[in-house]
């Protein structure tokens, strides 16, 4: 384990290296961008549950894997902050079903609230990695600057690929100060993507490939 805080405080980030990292490795922890890990911290006896932050093909290079676990009283939540150390051993197992489609061609808006940006952030990364071409927009929304808990990352992913700024983008929205992040904010972003396009969508074909109406009236 590897430890460094946020820059705010409320918020560590674990960066993990397999103990016995090798050529199995990919097929002993594999995962897709947005998968979750159960975190087992020694002496523990509750398990944690956090997004996986790294995209995929990092791990396979690089044999480590980031997580995000913000401040709380769950028990491992205050083992990662109390007592987790460079050198400490944890056990996980990879689980979750919310994962990018990388079959399907269309634009990309990934909405998240608080910490809910961590699964987005690993598929943000797989996405600019993988298909650079397709615009992509995750916008972040949170009560407050306070808890931006993966500002420093997100910053440092829009770095790495200013060549893509044109397509690609990340917005912040604070609502204690903005407002509900509503539907002229989402509205603006569709917006972005479409103008992102080397063409417009006639209109037809943009009815027959939208998301199912369940999923519409939950983002409005």
């Amino acid at each position: 384990v590897g430890v460094r805080p946020d820059a705010r405080g409320t918020v560590r980030v674990l960066t993990l290296e397999a103990a016995d990292a090798g050529s199995t490795i990919n097929q002993r922890l594999a995962f897709r961008a947005g998968q979750w890990v159960d975190f087992i911290a020694p002496g523990v006896d509750r398990v944690g549950g956090y997004s996986i932050c790294t995209a995929p093909h990092d791990f396979a290079e690089t044999g480590r894997l980031t997580l995000a676990v913000k401040r709380s009283r769950h028990a491992c939540a205050n083992w990662v902050h109390s007592d987790a150390a460079f050198g400490s051993t944890v056990g996980l197992r990879v689980g979750g079903d919310f994962t990018y489609n990388d079959s399907d061609p269309r634009p990309v808006l990934l909405v998240a609230g608080g910490m809910g940006v961590t699964p987005l952030y690993s598929m943000r990364v797989h996405h600019l990695r993988t298909r650079p071409g397709i615009p992509l927009s995750l916008v972040h929304s949170v009560r407050s600057a306070a808890d931006f808990g993966l500002w420093s990352l997100l910053e440092e992913g829009q770095d790495a690929h200013n060549d893509s700024e044109a397509t690609h983008r990340v917005r912040f929205h604070e609502s204690s100060r903005q407002g509900r992040l509503g539907r002229d904010q989402l509205r603006e972003e569709v917006g972005f993507l479409l103008s992102s396009l080397p063409c417009q969508p006639q209109p037809h074909a943009a009815r027959g490939a939208s998301p199912d109406p369940v999923g519409v009236q939950t983002a409005k």
